[in-house]
């Protein structure tokens, strides 16, 4: 009891119809998260049946807050790669997935928390211009790493609960042997409209982080997947010019 009154703490602290809102709160919150969860294996499956992810999808797997964590600042927040979502197109990456899911990182060791802060679908274009505090490189050999093309994170939003932002970030390293040519955009459309479908929804703007030391074939593929983006009216696009 000592303890307890050094801290301020006592169980008298709360009255009966505390405990009973607290609870209600903690019911709710788990429901939702169950809901969502639901909602998000819908979508890799539809994405699993629709992207062939053994030619385009090297691994994809989903970034969500650990526990409540309500009000804090995106960047402060506790996140995980849930163990249960993902899609592995290439058995290469398994290592890379298991130790995605060991350990949870604060928002601002890496992409997802930052994505979770500006609400906006950010479109990398080389794996080697982030930085390593943002992306965990060190979990892949050079051969593996030469494997990944683009990497897409699309934050989902609820729309049943729109004012808290971002639920979740879906992260997917797409293949460099890639045989869709327009990939990055076909994956953030079809990613679009199955969230939307299911009650939850991706952003309407695009970050494209582009190295602008890469050949000037590429900058024209990157300026061709932005155009087709916005005449399809998916989403509005920028692109970040970044050197590695």
């Amino acid at each position: 009891m000592a303890d307890a009154v050094a801290t301020g703490f006592t169980s008298s602290n709360f009255s009966p119809s505390c405990m009973h809102q607290l609870a209600q709160i903690q019911v709710a919150d788990l429901q939702f998260q169950l809901q969502l969860r639901a909602k998000l294996q819908t979508c890799l499956l539809h994405l699993a049946q629709q992207m062939q992810p053994r030619q385009n999808i090297s691994v994809l797997q989903v970034w969500r807050p650990a526990g409540c964590q309500g009000g804090l600042d995106p960047l402060q927040m506790r996140l995980y790669a849930d163990p249960e979502l993902f899609l592995l197109g290439d058995t290469n990456f398994a290592t890379f997935r298991l130790s995605s899911c060991k350990t949870t990182q604060f928002g601002h060791q890496g992409m997802p928390g930052r994505v979770l802060k500006s609400g906006c679908v950010q479109v990398v274009q080389n794996l080697r211009i982030i930085p390593d505090v943002l992306h965990p490189r060190s979990r892949l050999s050079e051969p593996v790493a030469d494997h990944v093309g683009e990497i897409v994170y699309i934050p989902v939003f609820d729309t049943l609960h729109p004012h808290i932002g971002p639920v979740a970030v879906l992260e997917a390293l797409l293949s460099a042997r890639a045989t869709d040519s327009m990939l990055v955009a076909n994956f953030i459309s079809l990613a679009g409209t199955v969230l939307s479908s299911l009650q939850v929804r991706t952003t309407t703007t695009t970050t494209i982080l582009y190295c602008w030391q890469r050949p000037t074939c590429l900058q024209h593929s990157v300026t061709a997947t932005v155009e087709w983006i916005c005449r399809a009216g998916l989403a509005q696009c920028s692109i970040a010019f970044l050197s590695n």
